[in-house]
C-alpha cells in the first residue's frame, strides 16, 4: 500500500529550498481551502480563473472537470504556486501557498513535458525527492528504496533504466505518477491522468489514487475521463470560463450535469 510511503515531516523540518523551514499542518484544517480566488497569466488581459471558493477535505479525492479552456489547468497551477492570484485567500492545509511545498505534489500534463531529454525512467522518478535532498546532496538508501518501491507499484520496474523518450504514452504517464508519489506528499494535483493511456495504464492510476485515498491522501484529479473512472472518486466539481458552475458528490454525479 502506499502509506507504507509515507514520509516523517516534523515541526519545523528544514528542508533545502529557500533556506527557511516548513511549517507543520494545521491540524483540523482542510487540504485546501480557497476564498474568492482570482487569477490572470502575465501579459494577457484573460481571466484564467475567477472567484473560486473551494474547500477539500483531507483525504478525498476529487475530480475537476470541464471542457477545454475551462480553467480546471490554471486553477491546479495556482493551488501548486505556479501562477500567481490577483486576489483572493488561499490554504493548504491551513498554511499560505509556500509554507509547505514539500507535502504538495504536482503532476502537469504529458504534453508539457521534453521526453526527448536524455534521462532514464529511474533518474526521472529519483527527480522526485530532491524536495527532501536538495540538488547539492547525494540519493541514500531510503531514498532509492522509495524509488524501487513505487517504481513497482507502478509496474515499472522492468523500464528502470529506460529512457524515457523510448515509453508509450501510457508508461510517460506512470513515470510522471511515480515522481509524484515518491516525493511523499500529502496533496496531489493530477493534470489530465487518463489522457491518451491505454486500459492498463488506467487501471494502474485508478488502483493508486484508491490507494491514496486509503492512505488518508488528498487528490484533485482534472479529467475528461470521468464516465470510466468515477467510482474512485469522492466529489465532482466542474468549471466553466475560469468558475466553478457545480460541486456535487460523486455518487450523484449525472452525465447531465452539462458544463460545454
Amino acid at each position: 500500500m502506499l502509506r507504507q510511503l509515507s514520509l516523517h515531516s516534523a515541526h519545523n523540518t528544514w528542508f533545502p529550498y529557500g533556506r527557511r523551514s516548513y511549517t507543520a499542518a494545521v491540524a483540523g484544517e482542510p487540504a485546501i481551502a480557497l476564498h474568492e480566488v482570482g487569477a490572470i497569466y502575465s501579459g494577457t488581459p484573460t481571466v484564467a480563473i475567477e472567484a473560486i471558493t473551494l474547500e477539500i477535505a483531507v483525504g478525498t479525492n476529487v475530480a475537476l472537470i470541464g471542457p477545454n479552456g475551462a480553467g480546471k489547468s490554471s486553477l491546479l497551477k495556482v493551488i501548486a504556486g505556479l501562477l500567481g492570484v490577483r486576489q483572493g485567500m488561499i490554504r493548504i492545509f491551513g498554511l499560505p501557498i509556500g509554507a509547505c511545498h514539500h507535502r504538495v505534489a504536482y503532476l502537469s500534463q504529458r504534453g508539457q513535458i521534453d521526453w526527448r531529454f536524455p534521462v532514464t525512467v529511474y533518474d526521472m522518478v529519483m527527480a522526485g525527492r530532491y524536495v527532501h535532498l536538495g540538488w547539492l546532496r547525494r540519493p541514500g538508501r531510503d531514498d532509492h528504496a522509495a524509488v524501487a518501491q513505487v517504481l513497482e507499484r507502478l509496474d515499472l520496474q522492468p523500464l528502470a533504466q529506460r529512457q524515457i523518450g523510448e515509453l508509450s504514452g501510457g508508461q510517460q504517464q506512470r513515470v510522471l505518477l511515480a515522481r509524484a508519489l515518491v516525493q511523499g506528499a500529502d496533496l496531489l494535483m493530477l493534470d489530465e491522468p487518463f489522457n491518451a493511456v491505454d486500459a492498463t495504464s488506467r487501471d494502474v492510476i485508478v488502483g493508486v489514487l484508491a490507494d491514496l485515498r486509503q492512505s488518508g491522501k488528498t487528490a484533485l484529479v482534472a479529467t475528461h475521463e470521468l464516465q470510466q473512472v468515477a467510482d474512485v472518486f469522492d466529489r465532482v466539481v466542474a468549471m466553466r470560463d475560469g468558475r466553478i458552475v457545480a460541486d456535487t458528490p460523486a455518487a450523484f454525479y449525472q452525465e447531465d450535469v452539462r458544463v460545454l
